[in-house]
């Protein structure tokens, strides 16, 4: 067991945030950040996760492995290609062989607080070349090399950062203060980053950062002078970046503009210059970290987008929608999907193999979403939440997200014919149609767009009834009438709805293009049979109804379940 705070939910942003930004800084294949809990000698993150998710937490003990070697010694262990030729990894290829992945090359590095403890970890995993694609089979991989001095750098002049918010999120519980600091984690780690000696010259640049210098990927530049690369439209930088060295001061400056060093186009950004003193001296600069974050409105606003709908959409979306906050009601669909058997199937696996495979599960529903036009909103754990009608007005919203449902359900299939029998994921989706408030929250610097109402909360609670009903899909009457002409339905239940008014249940059962067997026509029409005299307190007539049913599919739950609620009445009658 963890401490209550560690499961605060706006860890999972922070882990989510590092992991990403630290992947990106480093140019590796993997990267996690494991924090040390020292009084139950355990090391601890959650994967996968998002802003305001609870995400997986892992925990592994400290004192066991490479990672626990480096804890006990306060050293970096640094592994070069090939990673199996060292005798401390048998753990590793142990955990390789069982999620399918490959480690060549290692760099397990402590972060320490302010009285030189250790209180984190960060465990990076294959060192890609310059010009590598992530996207390779790793066992057939010549892309990779080993961490350099450069790397531990990074690193170190992150751990300020890092370290910097780990009080502060221990004591935060309420949401709005623990998106802000998440939204600042994010500021840092996704903007462009620059990392020199104290004498300005480059020793590491992320991919961001040439963006912005107007440089592509395979660009080398470190060992060039950072004076040669921000030039600026107006102020003085090399005064600027020597004061910073001078007084060890960091230093903002907000809104200028930046020459890209190809052509004579111009970004417009804001600056910051962190002097980065040695930890043997409080006096002496060794390293300076600049961070540029791009303000330009069209850039900013598709950087934006691209995490959340597909390629195609995103020009269009840009010429037709404002990039500020605020937001604005419309009627849009929402579809939330989760893996019903989740915990059953990842309370025995390894983190590495828990986000093997739902990197592959998202990949294959995040496809879904964007072919029929949805915008992915977040990923909440094991959860998706996409919407449809929104940021841009679509007409035939419901139908997308039910053709979006209907495609997901196909490709789990798909998912689940190239896994063991054992493992097959269940899932559960749900669609429901509503007003809400759509529209970019947070701060003027840092926005994610998103719906929110009561609309919201009512379609979350969809997927998980899944369950109770042996279903995949389920939807509201609202998105039902939206779509009756497409699709087969089976006339479930009625739940309360967010105003207490009571709203139909629909279970999807396929395009009305595709005819229903036989049997499953009789089961639908024995079921709505049996659910009419039970609405009319018929419950004996029901009885035999939900029967018959249940002879054609002997194991449909929500006959089985309707049936044990005929029973129950007679043996309790409702009060007339």
């Amino acid at each position: 067991m963890v401490d209550a705070q560690q499961t605060n939910p706006v860890w999972s942003s922070f882990f989510h945030l590092v992991h990403a930004g630290l992947k990106e800084l480093l140019n590796v294949d993997r990267v996690t950040l494991f924090l040390l809990n020292a009084e139950q000698n355990l090391l601890w993150t959650i994967i996968p996760s998002t802003l305001k998710s609870e995400g997986i937490q892992i925990n592994i003990p400290a004192n066991q492995g490479i990672v626990g070697e480096a804890v006990a010694l306060n050293q970096i262990i640094q592994i070069p290609y090939d990673c199996y030729d060292d005798p401390r990894a048998a753990m590793i290829q142990q955990t390789d062989q069982r999620t399918g992945y490959r480690t060549y090359t290692l760099l397990v590095m402590p972060l320490v607080n302010h009285h030189h403890e250790v209180v984190a970890i960060v465990n990076a995993i294959n060192k890609l070349k310059p010009n590598a694609h992530s996207d390779a089979p790793l066992a057939k991989r010549v892309d990779l090399t080993g961490f350099t001095v450069n790397d531990q750098e990074t690193v170190r002049a992150i751990a300020p950062v890092i370290t910097a918010f780990l009080n502060p999120l221990q004591s935060v519980h309420d949401a709005t203060d623990a998106i802000h600091l998440s939204q600042t984690v994010m500021q840092f780690l996704l903007d462009g980053v620059i990392l020199t000696d104290q004498a300005g010259t480059v020793l590491m640049v992320n991919q961001v950062a040439k963006s912005l210098l107007g440089l592509d990927s395979s660009s080398a530049i470190d060992g060039c002078l950072i004076y040669d690369l921000i030039q600026l439209r107006s102020g003085n930088f090399t005064d600027w970046f020597n004061e910073a060295v001078r007084s060890s001061a960091e230093a903002y400056y907000p809104d200028h503009s930046l020459y890209q060093l190809k052509g004579s186009e111009t970004v417009s950004i804001h600056l910051s210059v962190q002097p980065i003193v040695e930890q043997e001296s409080n006096d002496r600069v060794s390293k300076v970290l600049l961070t540029l974050q791009n303000v330009t409105d069209e850039k900013r606003f598709k950087h934006l987008l691209m995490r959340y709908v597909g390629q195609d959409e995103v020009e269009h979306v840009i010429q037709n929608y404002p990039t500020g906050l605020g937001g604005s009601c419309r009627v849009v669909s929402m579809l939330f999907s989760t893996i019903l058997n989740y915990h059953e199937l990842t309370q025995d696996m390894e983190p590495e193999a828990i986000v093997e495979f739902l990197n592959q599960y998202f990949e294959e529903m995040v496809e879904a979403v964007f072919l029929y036009e949805g915008v992915l909103d977040k990923y909440i754990g094991d959860r998706i939440m996409a919407v449809y009608g929104a940021p841009l007005p679509v007409d035939d919203h419901a139908r997308l997200a039910v053709q979006t449902a209907l495609e997901m359900r196909q490709r789990l299939i798909e998912f689940n014919s190239r896994r063991p029998p054992e493992s097959a994921l269940q899932q559960g989706i749900g669609i429901h149609s509503d007003r809400v408030v759509s529209g970019n929250v947070g701060a003027s610097k840092r926005m994610n767009f998103t719906v929110t109402g009561a609309g919201v909360n009512f379609a979350a609670k969809l997927p998980d009834l899944n369950q109770d009903y042996g279903t995949d899909i389920l939807i509201s009457e609202a998105t039902y009438h939206a779509c009756a002409d497409l699709i087969w339905v089976r006339e479930l239940d009625t739940l309360e709805g967010v105003s207490g008014a009571p709203v139909q249940l629909y279970e999807v059962l396929g395009l009305r293009s595709e005819p229903l067997s036989r049997d499953r026509q009789q089961l639908i029409d024995h079921y709505h049979e049996g659910r009419r005299l039970y609405l009319k307190c018929k419950f004996r007539q029901a009885i035999g109804a939900f029967a018959e049913a249940l002879e054609i599919a002997p194991h449909d739950k929500a006959a089985q379940l309707f049936l044990q609620r005929c029973q129950d009445a007679l043996s309790n009658p409702p009060r007339s």
